[in-house]
């Protein structure tokens, strides 16, 4: 789905071997638990178990738009560390 919407991300992320399962497979085995706090998900459960069946993938997508040019001007190490604590990112982006 990243590589419809930003095929540049896309093309990096794959290019530094930085593959959507690294990332985005724990996503949505946890419904996104390990992303964010725990007074975050709450919201976030009651929109992806109402809504549309591609909604996680649309956060997935927010999520990495988020991050892009983090991601774009780093390598893979750094690309595992920034995931490992997702600074910054913003509920309210994509839940509208």
């Amino acid at each position: 789905m990243i590589a419809f919407h930003d095929p540049e991300l896309s093309n990096h992320l794959n290019e530094i071997g930085f593959i959507p399962d690294l990332y985005a497979i724990p996503w949505f085995l946890t419904m996104f638990t390990h992303v964010f706090p725990l007074h975050k998900i709450f919201h976030l459960w009651d929109t992806l178990l109402l809504g549309n069946s591609s909604f996680p993938f649309c956060i997935g997508v927010a999520i990495l738009q988020q991050l892009r040019d983090r991601l774009l001007a780093n390598g893979f190490n750094e690309c595992i560390l920034l995931f490992s604590d997702l600074p910054g990112i913003s509920l309210n982006k994509w839940n509208h």
